[in-house]
């Protein structure tokens, strides 16, 4: 879930019904803060179909729900009328916080249904709301707390050509580049990556799990590198270190993708490895079984880019007489031709069904590790 905060434009305070009133967002033609464009009707299916399931908390804290938002769509934005729950000790809190001016700023839960991306700014033309609610920030501590650290939410970017190409370094670059450079917006940045550390979110070293680079001047999700990602959160390359909970909502944020990319691709094989059922994974092992195969033809596509990565690497090594004067390192080329097939071999781990295939991963992680060291 994504959270949009916004200066809260109060209309009017009334101490006696405890009714806050005012824009909880604003329609505009430049981008705000976020580096996002709300378009007008974008509050119109949420409105209609969920009104009744969205709260208002404080602080976004789930345990403390304090009234309930009577909201419309006008010309002007999303027009919230928060009515509190009197009786509750937390709710009269935050009345006479407003009342003194403390509390000027509402934050709206999110989930983004529809966006586009015209000339590199989000547009964002249909969102899911689940709470309207007024926040405290550097005035309160808790505001830092509830930001954990955090799996980013599915941002719907357009997809690359299937055989691009995947390299996260230089991938890095070009984002950060396009999100400002040595001062980036990190919340654009942000959109490039999966996971990120929001107990430091202006650090680079808190973003984790990179998917998308920028193609003709746009964020744009590259299949690789979502590829990549599953075989990760599969256990290839050691894995990854965030936490357990988080990752069960990566995996939720590639899923997203993997729909995506099935149908743009038409291809109702691009499926994420953890999401195959069992009984598609026995119906491929009984044809597997008949057949003598374990690969589909689309793997043996990727055992055969893989070769083709490890002859080159072969190649670049050379046939050098005195093993005394070989470095111990790869050459650049050689790091070269190691990426492809590190992403040849987690492509092959991500989509390929069939046997059981832990013996032969074991066997092609321990000849990266021999070729890397």
């Amino acid at each position: 879930m994504e959270r949009k905060t916004i200066k809260f434009e109060v209309k009017a305070v009334d101490t006696e019904t405890g009714i806050l009133e005012g824009y909880g967002a604003t329609f505009s033609e430049t981008p705000d803060s976020y580096g996002d464009i709300i378009d007008r009707g974008a509050f119109t299916r949420t409105l209609k179909n969920n009104a009744d399931s969205i709260v208002s908390l404080f602080n976004h804290n789930v345990n403390e729900p304090i009234g309930l938002p009577e909201l419309k769509q006008d010309q002007t934005g999303l027009y919230v009328k928060i009515k509190l729950v009197m009786e509750i000790e937390k709710a009269r809190d935050v009345l006479a916080l407003a009342r003194a001016g403390v509390v000027k700023r509402m934050s709206i839960g999110y989930d983004t249904i529809k966006s586009d991306f015209i000339d590199g700014v989000r547009h964002l033309k249909e969102v899911k709301l689940y709470d309207v609610s007024p926040v405290v920030f550097a005035a309160n501590p808790e505001a830092r707390i509830l930001s954990v650290k955090a799996a980013t939410t599915f941002d719907d970017l357009p997809l690359a050509d299937r055989d691009k190409g995947w390299d996260a370094g230089p991938a890095e670059k070009r984002v950060r580049a396009w999100a400002g450079g040595d001062n980036p917006s990190w919340d654009k940045y942000r959109r490039a990556f999966m996971w990120f550390d929001s107990d430091d979110p202006e650090m680079l070293g808190s973003y984790k799990l990179g998917f998308a680079d920028i193609v003709d001047g746009k964020l744009t999700a590259i299949p690789r590198g979502i590829f990549a990602i599953a075989a990760v959160l599969m256990g290839s390359r050691g894995g990854v270190n965030i936490p357990e909970a988080d990752q069960t909502k990566v995996k939720a944020h590639c899923e997203k993708y993997y729909a995506k990319m099935r149908k743009q691709f038409e291809d109702e094989n691009i499926v994420a490895p953890w999401e195959k059922s069992e009984e598609r994974s026995e119906d491929l092992m009984n044809e597997d079984h008949k057949s003598g195969r374990v690969l589909s033809a689309a793997s043996i596509s990727k055992v055969r880019a893989a070769v083709e990565a490890l002859r080159a690497l072969l190649d670049a090594s050379g046939d050098e007489e005195d093993d005394s004067e070989k470095s111990t390192h790869p050459a650049p080329q050689e790091h070269q031709e190691l990426a492809s097939l590190d992403t040849a071999i987690a492509e092959l781990k991500a989509q390929n069904s069939g046997f059981n295939r832990k013996e032969a991963e074991a066997r092609i992680d321990s000849i990266l590790a021999q070729l890397k060291k």
